[in-house]
């Protein structure tokens, strides 16, 4: 397991978006979190889920109808973090 990289976790959009999007379900699929975080792209939000998977904080399911994606317990501690951080960037600007 790669260390946390916090720049990429809190400055990456697309990653603190599929932290938050993530948090509080029990798993959601590729096209439901790519529906969910405004302007991701495809490509942008493999990378962001391959990085994310990498660290630990996500893990990728296989399940019959296709892929999936939830939290590890480190994850969910992470997206806590993010859910602030999201905060402070809207109020902050």
């Amino acid at each position: 397991m790669k260390p946390i990289d916090l720049d990429f976790v809190l400055g990456s959009r697309y990653s603190r978006g599929v932290l938050i999007n993530l948090l509080g379900v029990s798993h959601r699929r590729f096209n439901q979190l790519k529906n969910t975080i405004d302007g991701a792209t495809g490509k942008a939000l493999s990378w962001a889920l391959r990085r994310l998977t990498e660290s630990g904080l996500v893990e990728k399911l296989t399940e019959d109808e296709g892929v999936g994606y939830r939290l590890t317990d480190r994850g969910e501690l992470m997206a806590h973090v993010a859910t602030d951080a999201e905060t402070l960037r809207k109020r902050w600007g």
